[in-house]
């Protein structure tokens, strides 16, 4: 079974727990309702079609559906009917079922009188309310067979050259998605437990949700790294601990490179390029007139800045503002350009010292997750491959891309 395969399987498994009903009753007057409303549910089958990036044997088939039926039919009374596609035939097969299943169901309505409401079959899935024996006499559920083209839980992300946003766009375009915000609210409130809010939010079209995406770690972070044995030797560490320095753009950290500069002659104060730095002051609208794209990590008079946002809590408003217009930015854009143009001294990574491996830098600038990290006595460390410790200080947080939001969704 290949990776995406089995984390789709364990999304799957933590969706239909809170999609199909509440599974966490917290008094006996709801476990008493909970039993009330089983007793005049109806049997249910779902289809489920999903992406396997190789072929599936029938005995894995077989324990994969087996192991996810024990589950969905002792809490939820419904089976669920996998069908496995490759990646080349998955999203021509799923839409001809689609259609196929909705001419089918619009030839049937057209034949019928008119009426009010849908039934359970009309809603997703069959259903089935008989209670059978088998051979052996023994009482038994019976669940009906699945519709032909039958569609109920879909997989949307990246397969065969499409990425996952462009799959979302097209079944939106046909209007074969449901809104799922009344189930999220309601029984599958539980979902925002286990999704971040920030891939609940990002996935939703006008303030609707026709997709849940598989919860997943977003982005990376931005550490900035000052040297622990040069902060402690120039007895700047406590402007650390007085959370004095939240960013690279900060006069305690001019200080400390100042100082770098003048006493250790033998390292890089700072290891990056004199354009990285600039990248940490604002968000640029530079405008490529062929095509319209942005690029923000090339310098334009126009962006927003980064020096007035709460870098604590990673939240960054991007507007537009004329940047030499903005005092603290000026501020900072010249002491940055004060260290580039200074012939006397190399203070960032240039075009000579690029490939020169220091046995220590004065600030280093790390990108990962918190597993970077050292953590002793609740303090965050980093440690570098030659034993050097840094004091951290978080300058970036992480952005969900596109990949992210629409890369693994249900």
């Amino acid at each position: 079974m290949n990776k995406r395969l089995t984390a789709l399987f364990l999304c799957l498994v933590m969706m239909l727990s809170v999609f199909m009903a509440s599974c966490a009753k917290d008094s006996e007057e709801d476990a008493k309702n909970e039993l009330e409303e089983a007793k005049v549910a109806s049997n249910m089958t779902l289809t489920m079609w999903i992406v396997s990036e190789s072929p599936v044997d029938d005995e894995v088939r077989d324990d994969v559906t087996k192991a996810i039926n024990s589950l969905t039919k002792a809490k939820y009374k419904t089976q669920l009917e996998i069908h496995y596609l490759s990646e080349e035939e998955y999203f021509s097969k799923l839409t001809e079922a689609m259609d196929a299943y909705a001419q089918t169901k619009k030839e049937q309505n057209a034949n019928k009188p008119a009426t009010t409401g849908t039934s359970g079959s009309e809603e997703g899935g069959t259903t089935a309310e008989e209670i059978v024996t088998d051979e052996n006499g023994m009482y038994r559920d019976n669940y009906p067979v699945a519709l032909a083209n039958q569609v109920d839980i879909i997989y949307i992300g990246n397969v065969a050259g499409m990425s996952g946003q462009e799959m979302y766009s097209e079944l939106r375009s046909k209007d074969l998605l449901a809104a799922l915000d009344e189930a999220i609210k309601g029984d599958a409130k539980k979902i925002k437990e286990f999704v971040s809010p920030t891939l609940l939010s990002a996935v939703q079209e006008k303030g609707v949700t026709y997709a849940v995406p598989n919860n997943n770690p977003i982005g990376e972070y931005t550490y900035m790294c000052l040297n622990q044995k040069l902060m402690d030797r120039y007895s700047l560490q406590g402007h650390l601990t007085r959370g004095s320095i939240k960013s690279f753009s900060n006069e305690y950290v001019y200080q400390f490179i100042n100082m770098i500069s003048r006493y250790e002659s033998d390292l890089l104060p700072i290891d990056a390029t004199y354009e990285e730095c600039l990248n940490l002051l604002a968000y640029y609208w530079n405008v490529n007139p062929d095509d319209y794209s942005i690029n923000s990590k090339d310098f334009s008079i126009f962006g927003s800045s980064l020096l007035n946002s709460n870098p604590s809590r990673g939240e960054n408003a991007v507007g537009a503002e004329s940047l030499f217009e903005n005092e603290d930015f000026r501020t900072h854009y010249l002491a940055l350009n004060k260290y580039r143009m200074d012939e006397s001294k190399v203070f960032f990574r240039n075009e000579k010292n690029m490939e020169t491996a220091y046995g220590s830098y004065g600030i280093k600038f790390v990108k990962g997750s918190l597993d970077e990290l050292t953590v002793e006595d609740g303090v965050s460390y980093y440690i570098d491959e030659n034993g050097v410790r840094y004091y951290v200080v978080p300058v970036g947080y992480p952005t969900a891309s596109e990949e992210d939001i629409y890369g693994n969704m249900l």
